[in-house]
Parts: C-alpha cells; structure tokens; sequence
C-alpha cells in the first residue's frame, strides 16, 4: 500500500496533545465527582458517569481524527488493470538519421525534417494500429516500441534528430534486422516495417535481412526523401553566416535518392514504395497501404484506476462523529435532565472542525477521482516542459515506482533521451 499525498500524515502527530486533552477531561470529571462526594458514596458510585461519557467521545474523536488524516494521506493498493482486444496491425517505422539526411532537397527543411511530418500527418490517421519507432544510420536503436498511444511516438518523433545514439554510416541490413526482432514471434499477420531513407546504402548486405522479412511475412515500406539530382549536406556556418558543405578530399559531397534501390527492395518483399515530395499524399498513400494489411487481434492492457481506501476510512470517520454527537446527547439527556428543556448542547467547536476536515477530505479527493494517481507523472510532464529535465527524471520515477502504468516508464525514457542518455532510454 501506497500513499499519494504522504504529507498529510504528519497530522498524526496532533493525536499526542489531543489524547492529553481527553485524559485530563476524564480526570476532571473523577475530581469533581470525589470533591463533592462522600468517601462512602464514591465507593459505591465507583468512576462517574460523566467520566465514562467523556473517555467514550474523546475515544471516537480520536478515531474520526486518525480516519480523516489518513483519508486524506489517499492509501492505494495495486492498479485495477483493465484489458481488451484491438484489432489492427504492428508496424515499425525505421528513420534514417545519417549525414546524407541533411541535405536540404526535401522542402521546406531537410529530409529528416520531411519524414517528421508525414509521419506526424499519418498519426492523425491512425487508429486501432500499434506503432514502433526505429533510428538508423550505420547501425540501429529501437526509440520507441510497439504501442497504440501515438502521443508518445509523436514525442519521439519530434525529438528525432542526427545525434540519435547511433554509428555514422548508411546500413539497411541492420534496421531490417532489428526489427525482425522487435514483432512479436507469435503474430502472423498485420505486420510491416516502414523506412524513411534517401536510399543510400554503403553495406550492400540488404538482401539477406529482406530475405528473411519475406519468409515471416513481413513487408517493407520504403518512402523515397531527397532528388534524384542531388544535393549537397550542410555541416554549419562560417563566422559570416554562411553554409558549410560536407567534403571528401577536397571535393563537396553530393548525395542523391537512390529510388531504384528502395523500389527494388520493397518489390523483393512484397511491400510497396512512396515518393515522399508531396508529404500530405505520401502519409494518405501510407495509411491506405496499413488499412489493406489483414488485421490481428491485439491485445492490450491499461490501468483503468488504483484500489481505493479513502471511502471506507471516510465512512469510519463519519460513523465516529456521529458516535461523539449522540453520547453527547445522551448525556444531557441522562445526566441533566433538569436542565434538558432550558439548555440544549451544541456541537463542540473541535467536532465541528472534523466536519469541516471530512469535506474537505471528500471534495479534495472526489475532485481527483480516479485520475490523481498520476500526479507525480503530470508534475514530471510539468517539468519536462520547462525542460527541467533533472525534476522530471525525478517525478517519472516515483510515478514508476509506485505503480505499474507503463506511461512514467515512457515519459522517463523520453527524458532519457533528452539528456542524451540513449542507453538508458532504450531500457526504460
């Protein structure tokens, strides 16, 4: 069991003084009963009556009191997982981050620029599909597996960029087979790896890693960045400003899409190929090639809420309230019953005061019902904006540790990622 807003419990501490106080009300009442009594009398009176009534309401005052803080504190137990089948497809997107991706023919931006927005135009797309993100270059890493929430692909994608923990060199072969192994071994169907490449590749070992997508089933998407006439690759600026182009012994390099190269591979795998100059055209092509795939039954799993003990603690409170007002009846009624018609009691000011807390309870908690779990994690999202990047790391943690929503999990290797710790994002 867990509390969410530990804090509260620091409240606890005021049980000591308030224990005091019902002690010394209980002594009170034994005292004057024995000054005005006869020692015979008290010995067959034995502990006064009003004695009794006051040990009983400050025994229920305690316990409205320990509920309340308590209730307050927000126990929870394990999350109440909820699971359901979707059916749609796995697709693996694979970006090519190498040099050759800056050159600037893919307009507006650069060609890693261009592969953003039609992937982040096909997300709008999308639904019922789960999506996994690639970064490539002379080897590969996995950003983001398979998922149905786009929202977190979306972020990953728009942190894409040229320094994405991978080695400088242009190979297909090693994408291919990275995400053979990133689908599940048991599916069969709905399946596909799409890339987003200028087609240059300086291995030249491509068709075995096709081969094998062939054989399970898997086809390859290529999208086409870039022009056939090609185009130099900016490196920065000099001291005025001025772009800086990459060069090979003395000579500026020009790098050019490789379109037959990326047909040919997606033909061998049975997949198809997109130009991608018209990017909006390009994503609504894509998503109408993973419409056709033949779907599957995916299965997924989402916290619906935590187990919830407020409820019960708040009710126990109110059942000792109540308890503390009718023994304060009953003893007017029982004790004074002279005075009963001239003076009728009133609520003490401290019972009051734990109504008050009760709503205050009820509201605070009612009002984040059932979402405030994830507090820890909108704060961390809160400092992730702010690029606080130190207090996020921190609130995803917690969030983690404390539950098993897999959101912190992705958030903390989103942030990872921002501090450039790849190895890390990729266990997270």
């Amino acid at each position: 069991m867990t509390f969410l807003h530990p804090f509260y419990l620091l409240l606890l501490l005021l049980l000591l003084p308030l224990a005091w106080r019902g002690w010394r009300g209980w002594q009170q009442e034994t005292a004057v009963r024995r000054a005005f009594s006869a020692a015979p009398a008290q010995e067959k009176m034995g502990v006064p009556i009003n004695a009794w009534f006051s040990l009983g309401r400050t025994a229920l005052f305690l316990v409205a009191w320990t509920a309340i803080v308590v209730g307050l504190a927000r126990p929870q137990g394990d999350p109440i997982l909820g699971s359901g089948e979707l059916y749609g497809s796995d697709i693996m997107l694979a970006v090519d981050v190498s040099d050759s991706m800056r050159a600037l023919d893919s307009a507006p931006g650069n060609r890693l620029n261009g592969a953003r927005t039609i992937i982040n135009t096909m997300l709008q797309g999308l639904q019922g599909d789960r999506l996994g993100l690639m970064a490539f270059a002379g080897s590969a890493v996995t950003l983001c597996p398979l998922t149905d929430d786009y929202g977190v692909v979306g972020s990953f994608v728009d942190d894409l960029d040229f320094d994405a923990g991978v080695e400088p060199g242009s190979n297909l072969m090693a994408v291919i087979t990275m995400a053979l192994r990133r689908f599940p071994v048991d599916a069969k169907d709905g399946r596909a790896l799409i890339i987003f490449t200028d087609g240059e590749d300086l291995s030249g070992q491509v068709e075995g890693a096709v081969e094998l997508a062939t054989q399970r089933g898997i086809p390859i998407v290529t999208v086409g960045l870039g022009s056939s006439r090609g185009s130099r690759i900016p490196v920065g600026e000099d001291m005025w400003g001025n772009l800086q182009f990459k060069t090979f012994e003395g000579q500026e390099v020009v790098t050019r899409l490789e379109a037959d190269n990326l047909k040919r591979l997606a033909r061998m795998s049975g997949g198809r190929y997109f130009q991608g100059d018209n990017r909006w055209r390009t994503a609504q092509d894509i998503l109408s090639f993973i419409n056709s795939l033949k779907k599957q039954a995916l299965r997924v799993t989402r916290v619906q809420q935590f187990q919830e003990y407020f409820p019960w603690l708040l009710g126990l409170a109110v059942a000792a309230l109540l308890g503390e007002l009718a023994l304060t009846l009953s003893r007017y009624r029982l004790v004074m019953p002279a005075r009963r018609k001239r003076r009728r009691p009133r609520p003490a000011e401290h019972t009051a005061a734990l109504w008050l807390l009760v709503l205050l309870a009820y509201g605070q908690v009612a009002w984040s019902w059932p979402w405030q779990p994830y507090q820890d994690n909108n704060e961390g999202v809160g400092a992730f904006d702010r690029q606080d990047y130190s207090a996020a790391e921190q609130n995803f943690r917690r969030a983690a540790d404390r539950s098993k929503f897999y959101v912190p999990w992705y958030n903390l290797g989103n942030t990872f990622y921002k501090e450039k710790r790849y190895h890390q994002a990729l266990n997270a």
